[in-house]
């Protein structure tokens, strides 16, 4: 019997050591060499043979590439987990295993739970304890979040990722001053890993190329794929997608660009993208052997043509080339050299012709699918460069320019997230691109990812202590971060950079007047206005310069301000709105009744100018009108928002209630007085009115 115990105890432990190894194997990945058919270089000079390869194989040998491939699929993996949590509920690497298998596959609930088991068993592991926040975070469970990352906090203080993301946390909480210390913290940590992180993609090098890839029976999983550092998970963020401002320029050629454009916008001046300029490839991998051209791209600022290579200087003829192979390789290159001539000539329709020419020849020609993506992006057929851009991204996935056009056209169709993942590919290969991280920073902002905005401005600062876009769409993310010296600050460095910059005059000019400084607001929108580009939108500028003039005691120069706006933007509900009321204050009824109702004709969901409306039509013994106002004041508010409202909302039906009263709708007008009194039941004069209107209403009143 004892033997028999014996031998049940020993299969019972093997197959428990059997369910662990099985874990340990389906949860790990294995190192595998690619073996990928050889085909032509298509678009880049031929590859230097990787050392200690074997050379007599020639310069026709890739180097080689090799990949983490996952051995199993994370249900395969929660299954293997789960046999040995049967055999050892408490065992904290299985439950680990099995927690992040399911925060991967959005079964949140499990993922929390196994989570909570995995910490229990190891509660120094500041990981586990992210990994169990994070998983809350989803459930929205905040609290229980919130716990968690200060757990994990309290064992790593500097763990940048845990700081950063208990300020989200806090900022869907509504904890927004916690939040904004938060954040600033995380920054302020960044800062100090920065250049080490940087260094060590640096020393990484790029002879043996290892990429992580899932079970070869499974489709690539983005989910699992992590950004470098120093991007953060912008996911919980929260909080109100930006205002468009300047995106880097897209490339024309490897190096080049072009300067963003000026949009003004209602309140806040930023700089919209100017049209995506696509990268020629010459610049960086030379032309092509045989090739008629090599490609050149329009100058930024400052440039010389001679720096760059140029159309073959008519030296090309077709006579030139030979036949067969070579002769359809160099009818493709004509056409590109061609497609080239005219894209730098502006006519891009024709630049595509050519391109698609060339591409009938040599379908894999990166540098043609590559110009015409840039072309149709030009013309604003994006969905077309875009798919261009992908063609040449299958040919040469490593070009980093093309995953930074890509990203610019993305962003324009508003796909942000393919956007950032575009230009985190392009950092992983070129860490050292300024605008790379900004632009990735610009994503960001527009999914209202502040903070991660911030670290992105900030990465391409260090690498480029010139980059004015930077740090003008830097200052744009602090203010909204409510971090308002910092802005001022980062507005004030992009002037010296850049002096001409009149959005970020005006900019700075609103942040002087949230921070009391009005005279140095006033100054800073003149020279806004001083320097705007000639048929530049100023009307924005010209109304928050009047209102800063008005608070400063300048009537008649705000009221030139505000005129000469109107004068320019007739049907701005916005200027109307302050006109009417300077005019109002100073009993210009008439006038301010003509402001409002072109203010509510061009906004009619306002309700505040639908009031003052009333109000001026009232005073003007316009009962019939002012009531029609009041009544569509009442439909815009919503007496839940909070106790002024409802005290204004209450206001509202008295007035409508006087107007019915003097137009004889006297049960129109106790209804009102009724709804006054059911807002605000201590309201003695609509008591009394009411009482007075019931006995017009009976008749027992003269």
């Amino acid at each position: 019997m004892a033997s028999s115990g014996n031998t049940t105890a020993a299969v019972a432990n093997s197959t428990v050591q059997a369910n662990t190894e099985d874990l340990k194997f389906l949860a790990s990945s294995t190192l595998l060499r690619r073996s990928e058919p050889l085909e032509p270089e298509a678009s880049s000079a031929p590859r230097v043979p990787e050392e200690g390869a074997d050379s007599a194989a020639g310069n026709n040998r890739r180097p080689r590439h090799y990949e983490l491939r996952r051995n199993a699929d994370d249900t395969s993996v929660i299954a293997a987990a789960t046999r040995v949590l049967d055999d050892h509920p408490d065992d904290g690497k299985a439950a680990a295993i099995r927690a992040q298998a399911y925060f991967r596959l959005g079964r949140y609930d499990e993922s929390a739970a196994d989570f909570a088991v995995a910490v229990r068993a190891s509660p120094e592991d500041a990981s586990l304890w992210f990994g169990k926040a994070q998983a809350h975070e989803r459930l929205e469970q905040f609290s229980e979040a919130m716990a968690s990352y200060n757990s994990a906090l309290a064992i790593e203080p500097d763990n940048v990722r845990a700081v950063y993301a208990r300020g989200a946390c806090m900022n869907l909480m509504g904890d927004l001053d916690g939040a904004v210390a938060a954040y600033a913290d995380a920054i302020a940590l960044d800062a100090k890993g920065f250049q080490q992180g940087l260094n060590g993609k640096r020393n990484r090098g790029t002879r043996n190329n290892i990429a992580v890839q899932p079970p070869s029976s499974s489709p690539t999983d983005a989910s699992t794929v992590v950004p470098p550092s120093p991007a953060l998970d912008s996911r919980a963020a929260g909080g109100t997608p930006a205002l468009r401002a300047g995106a880097r320029d897209a490339w024309d050629v490897y190096g080049g660009g072009q300067t963003a454009k000026m949009s003004y916008q209602p309140s806040r001046i930023e700089r919209a993208p100017a049209p995506a300029s696509a990268l020629n490839l010459d610049a960086i991998v030379g032309p092509r052997a045989g090739s008629a051209a090599a490609d050149a791209a329009p100058r930024n600022r400052g440039e010389n043509d001679e720096n760059h290579p140029n159309i073959a200087n008519g030296k090309s003829s077709s006579s030139a080339y030979q036949s067969g192979d070579e002769d359809v390789a160099s009818l493709a290159e004509v056409h590109h050299a061609k497609g080239f001539a005219h894209r730098k000539a502006g006519r891009f329709e024709e630049a595509i012709e050519e391109y698609t020419q060339a591409l009938s020849y040599d379908q894999r020609h990166f540098r043609a699918l590559f110009n015409r993506a840039f072309s149709y992006d030009r013309i604003g057929n994006l969905e077309i460069a875009i798919e261009d851009y992908s063609t040449a991204l299958s040919i040469e996935p490593r070009a980093s320019f093309a995953l930074y056009n890509r990203g610019i056209a993305r962003d324009k169709v508003n796909d942000h997230a393919g956007a950032i993942d575009d230009f985190t590919r392009a950092i992983a290969e070129d860490p050292n691109n300024a605008d790379f991280y900004h632009n990735r920073g610009f994503a960001k902002r527009k999914l209202g990812d502040f903070p991660g905005a911030v670290l992105d401005y900030t990465a391409a600062i260090r690498l480029n202590a010139n980059h004015h876009r930077a740090y003008y769409n830097r200052a744009y993310a602090y203010e909204r971060l409510g971090l308002l010296h910092e802005s001022a600050d980062d507005y004030t460095t992009a002037l010296q950079l850049d002096p001409e910059n009149a959005a970020a005059y005006h900019n700075r000019g609103s942040l002087r007047e949230r921070l009391g400084d009005r005279s140095g607001a006033v100054q800073d929108f003149s020279k806004a206005l001083a320097h705007a580009a000639p048929g530049a939108c100023v009307a924005t500028t010209l109304a928050a310069r009047a209102a800063a003039r008005h608070i400063l005691g300048d009537v008649a120069g705000a009221a030139d301000d505000i005129d000469a706006a109107i004068a320019l933007e007739p049907e701005a509900a916005s200027h109307r709105r302050w006109r009417a009321a300077r005019r109002r204050d100073a009993g210009e009824l008439e006038l301010a009744a003509e402001d409002l109702a072109v203010a509510v004709a061009n906004d009619p969901s306002n309700g505040v100018a639908w009031s003052s409306r009333g109000y001026c039509l009232r005073k003007l013994g316009r009962f019939a009108e002012a009531h029609e106002a009041y009544t569509y004041a009442l439909r815009h508010v919503d007496i839940a928002k909070g106790e002024d409202l409802r005290i204004s909302t209450a206001r509202l039906y008295s007035n409508r209630a006087y107007c019915a009263a003097r137009l004889g709708q006297f049960a129109d007008a106790a209804a009102d007085y009724t709804k006054v009194l059911e807002l605000t039941p201590d309201d003695a004069h609509a008591a009394h009115n009411r009482q007075v209107t019931l006995e017009r209403l009976s008749g027992k009143s003269p």
